[in-house]
């Protein structure tokens, strides 16, 4: 298991990785999806973000791209 710092200036990237796993626990509960492995985790977490990421990038290159045809 990782050392997590209590102070200094990683603290709040370790708080915020807990806080999103706690998160992705949640919605695995919630959308009935087997969690991962405690030591796959990270890498599912990874995962999820790129996975939102993408979508959200997409969504904007779309809106982008779509409104200036609509309206002109």
């Amino acid at each position: 298991m990782l050392k997590q710092p209590t102070r200094g200036l990683f603290a709040g990237a370790f708080t915020g990785v807990k806080f999103l796993l706690h998160l992705m626990r949640m919605g695995h509960t919630i959308l009935g999806i087997t969690p991962p492995r405690p030591e796959h985790e990270r890498a599912f977490l990874l995962g999820w973000m790129a996975a939102l990421l993408l979508a959200v990038l997409v969504s904007v290159g779309l809106l982008l791209f779509l409104v200036p045809r609509i309206m002109g």
